[in-house]
């Protein structure tokens, strides 16, 4: 198992998981619990895999795995609506995508054509979608070196999370300013980050990784603004 997110609904709360991350066939399960404790996978699982017609398992970046992973979970008008790091079948370039899917009941998913996305790196991963005054932003994070116009990473280099504005909950979505969210020179630098509302503030918790152990930050302060969302200094 791996990356996911949470969404409360209908007094059950719904978690959207990764299976088989690396493949050979990815896809993204669901599980219910009414206290956050005690899970109960869905028979129908999975609910969400690469659809050919739409997506592709043949990956044209430089990790040569299938893409079908990290959902986010989160609601349009009633519907819910279902998030991953893709690759879209039409494309020359080694563009990763978001891909989406929607369902009713959290059951049954149909799956969508993938988001309007500004091609920005070959992975788009852990996509979250932030409202916060007034504007939309999607969230990603990028393993280091994969930007479309990066070199080739330096050994140990992390990645960076990103965020891009877009005109609704569902994009378009663009590139305003092509700076991660941490600024450089910072000490710790959370990656796959979510999120979230506190006390009235955005905050900003995410994966630190070492060799004494991995962990989840602190929180880290997050403003909002018309170009994107950055870590408050």
């Amino acid at each position: 198992l791996a990356t996911g997110s949470v969404l409360r609904r209908g007094g059950r709360f719904w978690m959207a998981y990764t299976g088989n991350w690396i493949g050979p066939r990815p896809a993204v399960g669901m599980a219910w619990s009414a206290d956050l404790h005690h899970w109960q996978k869905l028979d129908a699982n999975p609910v969400t895999a690469i659809d050919e017609r739409i997506y592709t398992s043949k990956s044209r970046g430089r990790r040569r795995f299938p893409h079908w992973r990290d959902p986010f979970l989160f609601e349009v008008d009633g519907v819910a609506h279902q998030l991953v790091c893709a690759t879209a079948t039409e494309g020359a370039t080694p563009a990763g995508t978001i891909g989406a899917a929607r369902s009713r009941d959290f059951v049954h998913w149909e799956l969508l054509p993938p988001l309007d996305v500004e091609s920005f790196a070959e992975e788009l991963e852990c996509p979250q979608v932030v409202c916060a005054s007034g504007r939309h932003y999607r969230v990603l994070s990028t393993p280091a070196g994969l930007r479309l116009s990066d070199h080739p990473a330096a050994p140990g280099e992390p990645g960076h999370m990103y965020a891009m504005v877009g005109e609704g909950p569902l994009g378009p979505f663009r590139v305003a300013d092509p700076a991660p969210l941490f600024p450089a020179g910072v000490r710790e630098r959370p990656y796959a980050g979510r999120i979230v509302e506190f006390a009235g503030r955005l905050v900003l918790l995410g994966t630190l990784w070492s060799d004494a152990g991995d962990r989840i930050s602190d929180p880290v302060r997050v403003e909002a603004t018309d170009t994107g969302l950055r870590v408050c200094a």
